[in-house]
């Protein structure tokens, strides 16, 4: 089994995950690359999506074998000044498994670096909640099965005109038994036209991520109170039967998260500790130069008597003021 423990999170460069290496990269945006070529009929075509492996002696690497990256795009073409959503889409194999950004213990999550023609703009990806996986020897992981989109929305310019070239250079780790690294260069042409473009044959798979998206979290609700109390952060979700917390890697470190971070029930409690090295820059949903791992930063699961599960996006400061206390948690 490859594993890199909590204390590892936040290292910079490769890393040598149980023989098996990853660029450890963030997600970033390269410098534009050449200007839209020459226009394109009214209505645009279905964009044209490209997969290049790049592998040292022409071999693939292996985990392209179980998990296969494609680049798609939600509508047919877009129009100057518009934006659409692009994806890169994962399909993985039976049994393997794929990260989300959280304190895995024994892997790290897909990266993604883009390359687009000067003017256009490719904004965050987003990712669908994960779901938690126990480990032999209690290691703990926030992973995806089957299926990973990853989508992104890319604004073009007022004036762009003919067809737009975006390029995805992507690395990802695939695990069952062993994790493998994977590895592509993935290509799309997107026709550019004064007519909006259709939906696309890849349009439910956007859909569909989209659905798994973690909804904000409420600042007023019945349903769910939380409070920031004696050290510790509570929630409280009556009707709830499960309650769960998965804890992003640019956040505080969770304490004991095998034991606390699920609960059966409709309260939890959970402990947290600043992220040791903590620097000044960009964490997920906040403004520029907060301090990674300074705050409460991850997904709530609940989970609803008849099956409902619902997902919040949690950015709180480890502070009383992130307090929403209409249940008065305990």
């Amino acid at each position: 089994m490859c594993f890199t423990m909590r204390t590892l999170r936040g290292a910079i460069g490769g890393l040598v995950l149980g023989g098996c290496s990853l660029s450890a990269g963030a997600i970033g945006a390269p410098p534009a690359g050449a200007a839209p070529n020459v226009p394109s009929a009214e209505t645009p075509p279905a964009p044209a999506s490209t997969a290049k492996p790049e592998a040292t002696n022409d071999e693939e690497p292996e985990g392209n074998q179980y998990a296969r990256a494609r680049l798609i795009s939600g509508a047919t073409g877009v129009r100057p000044g518009d934006t659409l959503e692009v994806a890169v889409t994962f399909d993985i194999s039976p049994e393997w498994y794929m990260y989300w950004p959280g304190q895995n213990d024994s892997g790290v999550p897909a990266t993604v670096a883009w390359s687009a023609p000067a003017g256009v703009r490719v904004g965050d990806l987003r990712w669908p909640a994960p779901t938690r996986k126990v480990l032999d020897g209690d290691l703990l992981d926030y992973i995806y099965l089957k299926r990973l989109t990853l989508v992104a929305p890319v604004t073009l310019p007022s004036d762009a005109r003919g067809t737009i070239t975006l390029n995805a250079d992507v690395e990802w780790l695939v695990c069952k038994d062993a994790c493998l690294p994977g590895r592509a260069r993935l290509t799309i042409e997107i026709p550019v036209a004064e007519a909006a473009g259709l939906p696309s044959s890849d349009a439910p798979l956007i859909a569909d991520a989209r659905s798994h998206w973690p909804q904000p979290l409420p600042a007023s609700s019945a349903e769910l109170s939380y409070a920031w109390r004696e050290g510790a952060w509570r929630v409280r979700a009556p009707g709830a039967v499960r309650l769960a917390f998965f804890p992003h890697e640019a956040g505080a470190t969770l304490q004991e998260p095998l034991a606390r971070g699920q609960r059966e029930g409709n309260e939890l409690e959970l402990h947290f500790a600043p992220l040791k090295g903590a620097t000044p820059r960009s964490s997920p949903g906040s403004n520029p130069g907060v301090p990674v791992g300074s705050r409460i930063l991850g997904v709530l699961q609940v989970t609803r008597e008849g099956g409902k599960v619902e997902h919040f996006d949690v950015n709180l400061p480890m502070a009383d003021q992130g307090t929403n206390d209409p249940g008065n948690p305990r």
